[in-house]
């Protein structure tokens, strides 16, 4: 999988943790399901967008299914950049099965 350094860790660098907040990562976990609910995983020799099967039935589940994968990489996304992670979410949910027009 992607990088993983223990939030203690982060105090070295960043001063005091962060607070975080799992719900992130966890609605990223619901549109993977969503999206590709075989979950055919790649493989976690590789970043998970790199090596995932990008091939969804549209080109726009498809950057959906991408945009999701980028914010599981990182398992601090709610701490590194929570606007970013959550306007990718944001944006693959507007594309994932499901979603009201």
């Amino acid at each position: 999988m992607a990088f993983a350094q223990p939030d203690q860790g982060c105090v070295r660098c960043h001063g005091a943790a962060k607070n975080r907040d799992p719900s992130l990562a966890q609605r990223a976990q619901r549109l993977l399901a969503r999206l590709d609910p075989a979950r055919s995983l790649g493989s976690a020799e590789r970043p998970w967008h790199a090596s995932y099967q990008l091939l969804l039935p549209t080109p726009q589940q498809t950057r959906a299914l991408r945009d999701v994968l980028l914010v599981l990489e990182d398992p601090a996304a709610d701490v590194h950049h929570p606007s970013y992670a959550k306007a990718l979410l944001d944006a693959a949910e507007r594309l994932a099965p499901g979603a009201s027009p």
